[in-house]
């Protein structure tokens, strides 16, 4: 195997095929990239049973053939040589890279043992890979894949009506978005780092496939085959509720809450569930305030409510689901409960109902009503 490769692009596509690799790998073939060199194309690929990232890349081949290396040695080198072009040669138990005065070698990997790699499952449908990697930046937020309660981990993608909804929850914090979709109706639960990773590498249409154990995203020149988690998820459409339904509204621009809110929070605690942020809510503003047990503080931002509230919540949870928004208006639904023992829903969108802006986060009130 000997190709020339543009450097640049052969260690973006080498970066974006290694997140696939394991931290910890079962075997010492699954640390590896396999290499194969066809025609004009030079084909990576990278797999740990529960997510496969394979990518094509244009070169020129002087020789075909294959070959598993270091995934590690292959991203670093590739991503820390100078020069405009790399040359890849395989040279018996080594493959050799070689940039400009630059040369570097690595023994390979054991294909023989190399997996047999999945097939992407047949398409369901198409969305936009920008709008795709949008959804689910805002989303992954509160996600936690090894959540405690399997019912709110991972990344809930469902398809059904023209609409492609992605849903991530922490229990406390829910962020939603929804996407124009053609395509068949199903629906699954993928670990959220996996999405991450994946979309970020993918451009122009991207096809989806479902089968009952998988996910396939696929562009023109990269593959994703993601395992699905099997466990039953939350009933999220319970969270989510119409504007019309809320007890009142409060109008606010995103950044100035985003940003009182941010330097309350330096008055608190760092961790997710210690301290809170208190909204004072009056028909003409907000008051943002916090306080710890040696300092405190507050800031008044201008609003335009339905009535009066206070309300504490989260300030970490707070942080995130504004900036899961956009900038500009958003409008905090309050459907706080009377109930002295549970906290309210709040809801926050975008403030122009006739946007086509699609996202809200639903964020619970923390209980108790005081900074602290």
């Amino acid at each position: 195997m000997k190709i020339r490769a543009e450097r640049k692009q052969l260690a973006a596509t080498a970066a974006w095929v290694a997140q696939a690799l394991s931290r910890n790998p079962a075997t010492p073939d699954l640390a590896g990239i396999r290499l194969r060199a066809e025609g004009n194309t030079l084909t990576l690929s990278a797999f740990d049973y529960d997510v496969h990232h394979e990518a094509r890349l244009a070169v020129e081949v002087a020789g075909e053939g294959e070959c598993l290396v270091s995934g590690a040695f292959l991203r670093t080198i590739t991503a820390e040589l100078s020069g405009r072009e790399v040359e890849l040669v395989l040279d018996g138990e080594r493959l050799t890279i070689s940039a400009g005065r630059s040369t570097y070698r690595a023994n390979l990997l054991d294909l023989g043992s190399y997996p047999t790699l999945p097939d992407a499952p047949a398409t369901s449908g198409i969305v936009d890979a920008y709008a795709l990697a949008d959804a689910v930046s805002s989303c992954i937020g509160p996600t936690d894949d090894a959540a405690p309660v399997p019912a709110v981990a991972g990344l809930r993608v469902e398809a059904a009506d023209g609409t492609l909804d992605l849903i991530g929850t922490d229990g406390r914090l829910l962020v939603h978005r929804s996407l124009e979709w053609k395509g068949e109706d199903f629906g699954v639960t993928l670990s959220s780092g996996a999405v991450a990773a994946a979309v970020k590498g993918l451009s122009g249409p991207v096809a989806i496939g479902v089968t009952e154990s998988s996910v396939g995203l696929s562009d023109a020149e990269r593959t994703v085959v993601m395992r699905t988690i099997s466990h039953k998820y939350a009933q999220w459409r319970l969270a989510v509720r119409p504007a019309d339904r809320d007890r009142f509204g409060v109008i606010v621009e995103r950044d100035d809450l985003a940003e009182a809110v941010k330097r309350a929070a330096l008055l608190t605690k760092a961790a997710k569930d210690a301290g809170a942020v208190v909204l004072t809510i009056e028909r003409d503003s907000i008051e943002v305030t916090s306080s710890d047990a040696t300092a405190g503080g507050s800031e008044v931002l201008d609003a335009q409510a339905d009535g009066r509230e206070v309300i504490p919540f989260s300030p970490f949870l707070l942080g995130m689901a504004l900036a899961a928004m956009e900038p500009g208006p958003i409008r905090l639904g309050i459907d706080r409960r009377r109930s002295p023992d549970m906290a309210g829903m709040t809801s926050i969108r975008p403030a122009d109902r006739a946007s086509t802006d699609d996202r809200e986060a639903v964020l619970a009130a923390r209980k108790g009503g005081e900074a602290r």
